[in-house]
């Protein structure tokens, strides 16, 4: 069973006006909520004089602006390197030594996936109303593809503007027939 979801603000400074007129038991039997949960929340006002969190909490940020945008910057020149290349390469130049998802993080929040999720999502709410009559004009296809040699996928990191770009596009082999 995970934890329990946090007080609302709102939650807490209604817990802070019953303050004085009941007690901490009466108030976290009213709110549903842990005695102990009051008390901290009483002690906590007491100190800071308000029942906000405090600012900053969670994990520190491993690379700073500039490591990230060095790290932009060398998936740009290569863009056929893993996440597991570049954080090596990162290694070496800064010291610090970042897992492979923290590289993933940073390449995705300086990437524009959220314009396409958000052109997505306009697409569906625009045929969201169609009738059956609509969507049976639509041809859905289902193409596969049948290879005769090995060939893993590469993944290439593009930025917006860069489809048909030759350092983006990774050479394939077509072959005719059915196997």
């Amino acid at each position: 069973m995970g934890p329990r979801p946090r007080m609302t603000l709102e939650r807490r400074y209604e817990a802070l006006s019953w303050r004085g007129k009941l007690s901490e038991a009466a108030i976290a039997r009213k709110l549903r909520v842990a005695r102990r949960t009051i008390h901290c929340l009483f002690k906590k006002y007491e100190e800071t004089r308000s029942a906000a969190d405090k600012k900053g909490r969670g994990r520190k940020r491993l690379t700073t602006q500039q490591e990230d945008r060095m790290l932009i910057r060398k998936s740009l020149y290569n863009r056929r390197a893993t996440s597991r290349q570049l954080a090596e390469e990162m290694q070496k130049m800064t010291g610090k030594q970042l897992s492979t998802t923290t590289v993933k993080t940073r390449l995705l929040e300086a990437a524009p996936y959220r314009q396409n999720r958000k052109r997505r999502l306009l697409w569906a709410r625009a045929h969201k109303t169609w009738t059956v009559q609509q969507w049976q004009t639509v041809m859905f296809t289902d193409e596969s593809r049948f290879s005769l040699v090995s060939d893993k996928p590469v993944h290439v990191q593009r930025r917006r503007g860069e489809r048909f770009n030759k350092d983006c596009i990774a050479p394939t082999m077509k072959h005719g027939g059915v196997v």
